[in-house]
């Protein structure tokens, strides 16, 4: 156990040293414009943070927590950020949820390493992962944390008698830092809301079957089961209220105080929905390893073929199986990590924005 850990470490800090060096801003890799710099400059701003800050510059779409943490650490050591140090913090901040991820799935550690190493390094992600104008490599991570924390929390709860429901001290500190790293990727991004949404439902579900005691189905039980998939929502909901109340005091803010209250436009793309999906479907074509793509869903479909041929046929182990599908931690990883992707599909086929950004899947 010892050297698989020392050999995933080492891995990751080759390559994290290598995505360093070959990804920063003034490389062939990597693009650095006049979007690019807003950031930097926002790190490195002396002038006191304002609500105008807490998103990225005249837009509300990307929540600007890194920047204002880089200039509160530039405000109290006179730090200088540079467009390279700002990427060496995102990298190693992007690494971090490579670590979670594996910290989900232990013994797979070394394949989940390797597996996030892989679309690293092709083109078109690298792109956006890399480019300082882009927040995607502050929002995985966070979202990562919050998928974590949403496990340790329900993992302790289902751990409890079935019937009886209470919250101790360590599920209050990880269901608080269930709410912070929430909050942060949804400040960074409200599409992590739904991914989030569906993470706590996928954990609870886990959670349910992996109890030393197998619940029963008495009411009370059921009851007890439903107020602790409640209290993992509470803070999922509550980050994204705060959110919400932000993005509402930055649009007054900036109303009062420079004429727009920079508001994008988003809504359902009704009449257009057919036109978003054929296009969507149109730029996997273009996507050379594509066929990546497919193995999480086949996995995922021959697994719902197998419990509809057990419903179908009334076997009375149908309970067992499903069982162990959700505690097989390769299973619940490939479906958290295919469902972050199917809700990121959907909501870019579904939201007039996405059409009118000519289908660039920045929400």
């Amino acid at each position: 156990m010892a050297i698989g850990t020392a050999i995933v470490v080492a891995v990751w800090s080759v390559f994290l040293w290598r995505v360093i060096v070959t990804f920063g801003p003034d490389s062939l890799h990597s693009n650095f414009d006049s979007d690019s710099a807003i950031p930097v400059l926002m790190a490195k701003d002396d002038r006191p943070i304002t609500i105008f800050d807490w998103y990225y510059y005249g837009q509300d779409r990307w929540g600007a927590w890194p920047m204002i943490l880089a200039r509160i650490v530039h405000g109290t050591t006179n730090f200088r950020w540079s467009d390279q140090r700002l990427h060496i913090a995102r990298a190693v901040w992007l690494f971090i949820g490579i670590l979670i991820l594996a910290g989900l799935h232990p013994r797979a550690g070394p394949v989940v390493v390797v597996a996030c190493l892989i679309p690293i390094c092709l083109n078109v992600i690298r792109l956006q992962l890399f480019d300082l104008s882009q927040v995607y490599s502050w929002q995985i991570t966070a979202l990562l944390l919050a998928w974590f924390c949403a496990r340790r929390a329900l993992e302790k709860s289902f751990q409890a008698s079935a019937d009886t429901f209470v919250i101790s001290k360590s599920q209050v500190l990880w269901y608080f830092l269930l709410f912070f790293f929430s909050f942060l990727a949804i400040w960074n991004s409200p599409a992590s809301a739904p991914m989030i949404g569906f993470l706590v439902v996928l954990e609870a579900l886990r959670g349910h079957f992996k109890a030393e005691k197998f619940p029963t189905e008495k009411a009370s039980t059921r009851k007890v089961i439903i107020a602790r998939c409640l209290c993992a929502a509470i803070p999922v909901l509550a980050a994204t209220l705060a959110e919400t109340l932000i993005r509402m005091n930055y649009h007054r803010h900036g109303l009062k105080h420079y004429g727009s209250d920079f508001r994008t436009p988003i809504g359902l793309d009704i009449g257009y929905l057919t036109t978003n999906l054929r296009a969507e479907v149109l730029g996997f074509s273009y996507f050379t390893w594509w066929v990546l793509m497919l193995i999480p869903l086949i996995a995922i479909v021959s697994a719902a073929v197998v419990l509809i041929y057990f419903r179908l046929k009334g076997r009375n182990d149908l309970l067992t199986v499903t069982r162990r599908l959700f505690v097989d931690e390769t299973a619940i990883l490939i479906a958290g990590t295919f469902g972050i992707a199917a809700i990121n599909f959907a909501l870019i086929v579904m939201v007039n924005h996405v059409r009118l950004a000519s289908f660039t899947p920045d929400l």
